[in-house]
C-alpha cells in the first residue's frame, strides 16, 4: 500500500522518478491531519477489525448455546425431563456444529460464486488465445 500522504513516501517516489527529492510546503495542520490518517490507517483499523472479530466469536458463542437451551426449555413442556436430557445435549452439539459449518464454509462458497461470475472467462475465449478456433 502506497501512502500517499508519508513524507518518507514522498521524498523516495520524488527522488526515484524526478532524481532528486522535491521539497512539498505543507502547514502544520496538514502534517497533524495527515499523521492522524496514517495512525487511523495503520493502528486504529486494525484494532477495530479485532474487536469484530472477537464480537463475533461472542455472538457464536453465545448462538451456539444459548439457542439449544431456549429449545430444550420449549421442549419441556411438553416432554419428561428426564428423556429430554440426552436430546437436549444432542441438540447443542448439531447446531454447533451446523453454525461452525456455515460460518466456516458459508464465506466459501459465496467467494467461489462471485469468483465464478467476475473473474472466470467466458466459453470460447481460452480456445481464441490458444489459437483454437471457438465453436
Amino acid at each position: 500500500m502506497a501512502y500517499e500522504r508519508s513524507p518518507v513516501f514522498l521524498h523516495t517516489l520524488t527522488a526515484g522518478l524526478c532524481g532528486q527529492a522535491l521539497a512539498f510546503e505543507r502547514t502544520r495542520g496538514q502534517r497533524v491531519r495527515d499523521f492522524l490518517v496514517l495512525a487511523a490507517e495503520t493502528v486504529l483499523a486494525p484494532a477495530l477489525l479485532a474487536v469484530l472479530l472477537i464480537l463475533g466469536l461472542v455472538f457464536f458463542w453465545v448462538l451456539a448455546s444459548v439457542l439449544p437451551f431456549l429449545i430444550s426449555h420449549a421442549l419441556g413442556l411438553v416432554m419428561d425431563r428426564d428423556s429430554l436430557l440426552p436430546l437436549a445435549d444432542q441438540a447443542q452439539f448439531g447446531m454447533a456444529m451446523v453454525l461452525l459449518f456455515v460460518f466456516l464454509f458459508a464465506p466459501r462458497v459465496r467467494a467461489d460464486r462471485v469468483h465464478a461470475q467476475h473473474w472466470m472467462e467466458p466459453p470460447g475465449v481460452a480456445a481464441l488465445t490458444s489459437g483454437g478456433s471457438a465453436s
